[in-house]
């Protein structure tokens, strides 16, 4: 049923002093069921969580995207906004909570424009499961 998963999960874009930074904040993922009928229990998502920011790149449409296969931005530990509010990457009781910079590279500016206009509003993890359970 439609009320029972969330598309995805809301972006915010943080206000910046410098015109050329696009910083957005949001969780990534919240172990609820999603678009495609899947879900990753919360314990999964925390085990992975360290791992990632190993290397914490952003991707468009997790890479699959033929157009900008590549990393748009990458996650950073924490910013503080024009009001002096701290924002940190984290993982939440009810999931990762991520602050990223959006690059500026000539393959990312319609991502970037896209984002301002609040066209893009979401984010979203991908990966590959390892072992899977069927839920009815």
């Amino acid at each position: 049923m439609e009320e029972d998963f969330e598309y995805v999960l809301q972006l915010e874009k943080l206000e910046s002093t410098d015109p050329n930074r696009l910083i957005i904040a949001g969780m990534a993922s919240s172990g609820d069921l999603d678009h495609d009928g899947e879900r990753i229990d919360i314990d999964s998502l925390r085990g992975q969580f360290d791992k990632y920011m190993k290397n914490p790149v952003i991707r468009f449409m997790h890479g699959k995207d033929g157009r900008n296969p590549d990393a748009i931005g990458k996650v950073i530990p924490e910013y503080t906004d024009t009001k002096g509010k701290v924002w940190k990457t984290e993982f939440r009781n009810n999931g990762p909570f991520i602050i990223a910079e959006i690059s500026n590279a000539d393959d990312v500016k319609s991502i970037r424009t896209k984002i301002i206009e609040k066209n893009l509003r979401g984010l979203s993890i991908g990966g590959r499961a390892k072992r899977t359970k069927v839920y009815d």
